[in-house]
């Protein structure tokens, strides 16, 4: 299996706009390094000021809610996110991106489309009211190169679709409340064949319950993400499973893992921070994949480019099972609690809570879910806020019995 080569002239929107020579000539000086220090990076960062003010843009005021969201967390954790993909750079260039793995490119029918009216100039509010995507999922459909437009989606000429399912495993409550890992353990021993990705905070409860993804996935930047991975039966059964890791994780999170790693570059669209994806691809390289702000849907984004055409989902909520899980999550946080939405699953008969965090993965996750045809999603989770026309329901045994039908 060969990887993609990505060149600049694949991508047709994600450019740097607005920045005078001088300054994207700093930034090339610093990609052209093997690493640098977090020190140097900030003391780069008060030298020359002004360059990255004109490099990331900031966005519009008249930005939506969920715009404002994506900018606030991006401006909160981008100096950590810089920091760590400084000190992961080397580590980066001794390994290999994640589209090394990749086995052919993913189909979206309406590209074409989409990249014809960006080209004519057409404003991206306007192809979200004509065609209901999120301007990220207009941004990723529009740059990728792995996205390509067809009427049908084909298979791959060498490899073909993955004949197995995909089973992709959250870290939502109901994965525990429902003991949907037994469950697997039991249909794997009963001889039910699968290829499983795995969040990097479920992994070790997993392989306690018998469970040994094929892959593990890690986007988050902090440093108390380490705490999931230093375990020693991780370690024991680190060389049977891939890690698939965002650039800016924190090094100590690599540093933690023994088996195979691949690096992909988490996208952040043009209307949240304008060139930041683009720079921090320019630096490593690494294939740009949405996340849709967690790792569980990330996971998904990631199977689809493997080119899964069944994939099941377990433990991905996006919600809360009741308002007691939330205070208990943001104690002290009443400004949370108030903006917490009741929901209700109209498959599974369950109510659940979502504040404005989990409604912005939701709107993610389904946009992709849209836009991506010809990947038949199931979930599994019995319950959470992950339901839609875009979405098929199936109680877990019911999809591991097979009592699902193939489209």
């Amino acid at each position: 299996m060969t990887g993609v080569d990505v060149r600049e002239s694949d991508l047709l929107d994600i450019t740097v706009r607005n920045v005078i020579k001088e300054d994207w000539d700093f930034i090339n000086d610093i990609r052209k390094r093997r690493g640098f220090t977090w020190r140097e990076f900030f003391h780069q960062l008060k030298v020359r000021e002004h360059a990255f003010i004109n490099i990331m843009n900031m966005p519009d005021e008249d930005n939506t809610d969920m715009e404002g969201q994506n900018f606030s967390t991006v401006l909160t954790f981008l100096p950590l996110w810089i920091k760590n993909l400084s000190e992961n750079l080397p580590v980066i260039k001794k390994n290999r991106d994640v589209s090394a793995l990749l086995c052919k490119k993913i189909v979206c029918p309406r590209k074409k489309d989409v990249c014809g009216m960006i080209r004519k100039g057409t404003e991206k509010a306007a192809i979200s009211e004509k065609y209901g995507y999120t301007l990220g999922t207009i941004d990723m459909i529009a740059n990728n190169p792995w996205v390509i437009s067809a009427d049908v989606c084909i298979g791959c000429p060498d490899f073909g679709p993955p004949k197995k399912p995909a089973i992709i495993i959250g870290n939502g409550p109901s994965l525990f409340s429902n003991n949907h890992l037994d469950t697997l353990v039991e249909a794997i021993d009963d001889g039910f064949e699968c290829d499983v990705f795995c969040v990097t905070r479920t992994l070790k409860p997993a392989l306690e319950a018998g469970v040994v993804p094929k892959y593990i996935a890690c986007a988050d930047g902090q440093i108390e993400e380490s705490e999931f991975l230093d375990h020693d039966i991780i370690r024991d059964h680190a060389d049977k499973i891939i890690a698939i890791m965002a650039t800016t994780v924190h090094p100590k999170v690599v540093d933690l893992w023994k088996g195979r790693m691949f690096f992909f570059t988490q996208h952040i669209d043009d209307i949240t921070m304008p060139n930041v994806a683009h720079i921090m691809w320019m630096l490593s390289h690494c294939l740009v994949l949405n996340t849709c702000g967690n790792v569980g849907s990330a996971l998904w984004n990631f199977v689809a480019y493997l080119n899964y055409k069944l994939v099941c989902m377990i433990g991905m909520d996006l919600s809360w099972h009741n308002m007691e899980e939330l205070k208990e999550y943001y104690p002290n946080r009443p400004e949370k609690w108030e903006q917490a939405k009741r929901g209700y699953n109209p498959f599974f008969h369950k109510t659940y809570y979502i504040d404005n965090v989990f409604a912005n993965y939701r709107e993610a996750h389904l946009s992709w879910l849209k836009s991506l045809e010809g990947i038949q999603t199931i979930n599994c989770t019995e319950g959470g806020a992950l339901h839609s026309r875009y979405v098929e329901s199936m109680y877990f045994k019911d999809f591991l019995d097979g009592k699902y039908e193939r489209l």
